[in-house]
């Protein structure tokens, strides 16, 4: 499920970074054209990601901005990943996605790198831009389902030429 939004995040970034400690899954990334970055073990699981994004950077070159997207997230659209890279490249310094009550959800979050290396508490994001994403977090078998029911017809109305 991981692919869907990579291949969203390839069309709108170019290049992307897939970090992982599965090596099947940095496998299809880069058979999907993605660069891969081998995840340590103590980054993954229940790690923040701020040390993970910081790991990354050791792989990425000198990039002025990161725009990480949750990989159980499948079906954020397109547009909010583009919306994300202009309002970043506008010279915004962090932007998080949100619900619509405005608690941060995540799906995607951009940093400028300078205030991703000096981050103090991980676990407390202070994003000055919030887009909504309505976007569902993949946790359960019920959460998969619910994915694969809009996919399917995201993918139904697009052959036939039908809108949403």
């Amino acid at each position: 499920m991981f692919l869907w939004n990579l291949k969203k995040a390839l069309k709108v970034l170019g290049k992307v970074y897939v970090s992982s400690e599965n090596d099947n899954i940095l496998k299809l990334a880069r058979k999907a054209g993605a660069k891969t970055i081998k995840r340590p073990i103590e980054l993954c699981g229940d790690a923040p990601n701020i040390p993970v994004y910081r790991h990354a950077l050791e792989f990425m070159g000198n990039p002025d901005i990161t725009i990480a997207i949750q990989a159980n997230s499948p079906n954020i659209e397109e547009s909010l990943i583009a919306d994300a890279r202009y309002l970043m490249e506008y010279g915004f310094k962090e932007l998080m996605t949100c619900h619509e009550d405005r608690s941060l959800y995540g799906s995607i979050w951009a940093i400028r790198i300078e205030r991703l290396l000096s981050y103090i508490d991980p676990y407390k994001p202070r994003p000055e831009v919030l887009l909504f994403d309505n976007s569902i977090d993949i946790h359960t078998k019920e959460d998969l389902k619910q994915v694969k029911r809009i996919m399917s017809y995201a993918n139904w109305c697009f052959n036939n030429n039908n809108k949403l």
